[in-house]
């Protein structure tokens, strides 16, 4: 084995660990985070061999669906205080982007084919954020946005709908959607509160 493969194999099962934690899990439930990462333990080589396989759009969208899916199914009935399938969704799609924003897996696994693709991770910022823009970009007549209430009642319908604007949004400020996140992480006035 080659030390650039090791090292692949050592990074990749490092992020698979750790892109999860408590910020991205805050009020999902107690096991939560020891949930996901058993699971990725468990399904990381799978994924990957999946994903390499992955030709078009719609082989992307049902990885994404199919892997929420599993995810969701994992989590033991204590480990998510609501929706399973927000919580589900929302780490897969930490997981693809730190794919994707990390040099090395993007070089080796050519994540960047997936970028357009990608879905932006949402939470009480990001929906927040794509609210605001959609307004003030003269958007809102696109997709009627639901309220948002909290990532542990997210249905699919609803994340479909928050994805369809962050298209529209990303269009605008001329990024792809799965960056967004960047944009509204946090308003600045809250890194004080840090």
């Amino acid at each position: 084995m080659s030390k650039e493969k090791n090292f692949i194999d050592v990074l990749l099962r490092r992020i698979f660990q750790t892109v999860v934690g408590t910020s991205a899990a805050r009020s999902m439930g107690a096991g939560i985070i020891k949930n996901v990462r058993i699971y990725w333990s468990q399904h990381q080589s799978e994924l990957i061999q999946k994903l390499s396989k992955i030709d078009n759009n719609i082989q992307f969208k049902n990885l994404l669906d199919e892997t929420t899916q599993n995810l969701c199914d994992n989590f033991t009935v204590n480990a998510v205080n609501g929706s399973r399938w927000g919580c589900a969704r929302k780490f897969i799609n930490l997981l693809f982007r730190e794919l994707l924003y990390n040099f090395y897996t993007n070089s080796h696994l050519k994540f960047n084919r997936f970028e357009e693709w990608l879905e932006v991770p949402l939470d009480s910022h990001v929906a927040k954020g794509i609210q605001e823009d959609s307004e003030k970009l003269g958007l809102v007549h696109r997709v009627n946005l639901p309220k948002w209430d909290a990532i542990i009642r997210l249905t699919p319908e609803d994340n479909e709908k928050y994805q369809s604007m962050a298209i529209h949004i990303a269009k605008k400020r001329k990024v792809k959607r799965v960056h967004l996140d960047v944009f509204y992480w946090r308003d600045m006035e809250d890194m004080t509160k840090i």
